[in-house]
């Protein structure tokens, strides 16, 4: 069953509650209010509802100022360092996020390159579509339970 836990604008986090998933899609640019609200209400559910999978769903944002000023990608608050980052992370059940990449290439760059530079106690990849996005997921949860 999926429920919308949180929804503003042009954001929403959807719960997969048996699936263990948090949701996030966006359109259109986030401001910085918006982008910290949207890290510290996944955090909140995550730690809440002892999440494992997030699916970051970027396909339709477009229009990416904000990425001139922070340069990070949503799903990580500016003022995180890499290590307080992954401490926090550490403390949730959360074990993989799934990104659904938008058609902007230079944002997808930077993100890409943000992720490679952590060391982050979660496996992350890319995705064009939400579909493989899922599938990676759930066939490697599959496998391992």
């Amino acid at each position: 069953m999926t429920r919308v836990l949180y929804q503003y604008q042009s954001l929403s986090i959807k719960h997969d509650t048996a699936k263990k998933l948090l949701c996030l899609n966006w359109e259109d640019d986030v401001t910085d209010e918006d982008y910290a609200e949207v890290f510290k209400k996944l955090y909140q559910f995550t730690r809440e509802l002892e999440i494992e999978l997030w699916i970051i769903d970027a396909s339709g944002a477009y229009n990416f100022q904000s990425l001139s000023t922070y340069g990070f990608p949503l799903f990580f608050e500016p003022k995180l360092n890499p290590e307080l980052l992954a401490k926090v992370l550490k403390r949730t059940k959360l074990k993989k996020i799934a990104r659904v990449v938008s058609q902007d290439i230079a944002y997808e760059a930077k993100i890409n390159s943000f992720i490679m530079q952590r060391q982050l106690p979660v496996r992350c990849a890319f995705f064009a579509t939400e579909a493989s996005a899922v599938e990676w997921l759930y066939r490697e949860e599959k496998q391992t339970a």
